[in-house]
């Protein structure tokens, strides 16, 4: 039997918690521990700077190949050509105006993934999610903008 590699996940912030790759039991371990580094303090900063009981944090093993690449853990209960939804409509003549169903819709897909966030590589990934970001781009700059993150930064960070 070949062994297995993981990184702990924090699903409170959307990244991992630990730049190691582990086996099973240093993950679990680590796991276990984590609230134990927020002992002093008596709680941990989530990255919305709000204060939450450490053991309110949520971790989890996610399996990771030797190299540290995700290994899909949930293709087995999403069907990835699902028809219906919002973002199918990146084909169509006439786009939707309303963001707030296209931001449902991630929300929607998000949670399928059991994730909180769009860096997870196996949601980042979904064609479903892809268009559903297209879509709100599209609502937002245009539908033939070509964004540069550098100039947007820049311009929400200047006074």
């Amino acid at each position: 039997m070949s062994t297995k590699f993981y990184i702990v996940f924090n699903d409170t912030d959307g990244f991992t918690a630990s730049p190691d790759i582990m086996i099973s039991d240093e993950a679990d371990e680590f796991i276990k521990l984590f609230p134990r580094r927020y002992d002093a303090q008596g709680y941990y900063r989530d990255g919305r700077g709000r204060k939450i009981k450490q053991d309110d944090v949520i971790l989890r093993k996610q399996e990771v190949t030797s190299d540290g690449d995700f290994v899909p853990d949930h293709d087995d209960h999403i069907n990835k050509d699902q028809q219906g939804g919002i973002e199918d409509t990146v084909s169509q003549q006439l786009l939707p105006v309303n963001s707030i169903p296209v931001l449902n819709r991630i929300i929607e897909l998000l949670m399928s993934f059991d994730a909180n966030s769009l860096i997870n590589p196996v949601v980042k990934n979904d064609t479903r999610v892809q268009k559903a970001m297209w879509l709100l781009n599209a609502q937002f700059y245009g539908s033939l903008a070509t964004i540069d993150m550098f100039d947007e930064f820049n311009k929400v960070t200047r006074p």
